[in-house]
């Protein structure tokens, strides 16, 4: 209604607020352009985003795998294994974690009062070792997931936890997991496509 407006990068936007018209913001990267009109003609100003080759264009798009079906869980006090091995189970095509800060999950017991913990940790090491599909993403909304900082992070990407170095938001990544998983080539196939900035949910010239 002001005359202005932003064009977002589509696999980096999110709604931060329920009613406000201003509500949706970029993640990590700037706008892609302002668009201002005055009375006339729209002026439209480019943002400063770094020149990237074009991607491929298929011929026959792969649709996505309708059957996929993906398990979410918070990070929290209150993720228990029992939760997590329903979903393994149910047989889930893979385990979607919300890890805390830098993408931690609850998997270290150092008190020995959290035996719920190293349970957890036990059955992420089978499940992975099994050939099966555990991905991490940030609560933060922002910045990456770096599992370099701390033991626990290096301890996941030991267990074959996927995510380090990621910059997809939690929303896009739960839609890129899909289509991994979709072409049905494997655990290393998600692994090795998880790194890629496939539409620019993961750029090279991110604000993190």
């Amino acid at each position: 209604s002001d005359g202005s407006c932003a064009v977002l990068p589509g696999c980096a936007t999110r709604k931060y607020h329920s009613s406000r018209r201003d509500a949706f913001k970029s993640i990590n990267q700037e706008p892609i352009a302002h668009i201002s009109i005055d009375r006339g003609k729209p002026s439209i100003e480019m943002g400063d985003a770094a020149p990237f080759d074009a991607r491929t264009e298929a011929i026959s798009p792969m649709l996505f795998d309708e059957s996929t079906r993906i398990a979410q869980f918070v990070a929290d006090a209150h993720l228990q294994p029992d939760m997590v091995q329903a979903a393994i189970d149910a047989e889930y095509d893979a385990l979607m974690f919300h890890g805390t800060g830098l993408g931690h999950l609850p998997i270290a017991d150092p008190q020995d009062d959290s035996p719920e913990n190293t349970r957890l940790r036990i059955m992420l090491v089978d499940y992975c070792a099994a050939g099966g599909v555990v991905v991490v993403v940030t609560q933060t909304i922002h910045g990456p997931i770096h599992m370099d900082v701390y033991d626990k992070g290096r301890d996941q990407q030991e267990m074959g936890i996927i995510g380090h170095g990621s910059l997809c938001p939690p929303s896009s990544a739960l839609v890129k997991l899909h289509h991994l998983l979709s072409r049905d080539e494997g655990r290393d196939a998600v692994a090795e496509g998880w790194d890629n900035d496939l539409v620019g949910e993961n750029p090279p010239d991110s604000l993190s």
